[in-house]
């Protein structure tokens, strides 16, 4: 029996010379062949019906496309002074 497949903590995108992924949990780019760019938009629209192709499982025994994140917490650096900006912008167009 085929186990669900799920989302891995990557973003993939694509250039004129090949497709890529960004693999969030190695901080890795990566180049990867179409059909695995493929398969990765399809998994993302939920749709990836049928077997990963041979090279996602391949990926995927390296340690690639895991879908456990070691992402914790996001946090822009300008958080902390995000009140101050906007308090700043708004008493500049008074």
């Amino acid at each position: 029996m085929k186990e669900e497949q799920k989302m891995p903590f990557v973003k993939c995108f694509r250039t004129p010379n090949g497709f890529y992924c960004f693999d969030a949990n190695k901080s890795e780019l990566i180049d990867i062949p179409e059909e695995v760019y493929r398969y990765l938009l399809r998994l993302t629209e939920g749709n990836a019906a049928g077997e990963p192709p041979a090279a996602y499982t391949d990926f995927r025994s390296r340690g690639y496309f895991s879908e456990e994140s070691r992402v914790r917490h996001v946090r822009h650096p300008m958080t902390d002074y995000i009140e101050t900006l906007l308090e700043s912008r708004e008493s500049s167009a008074n």
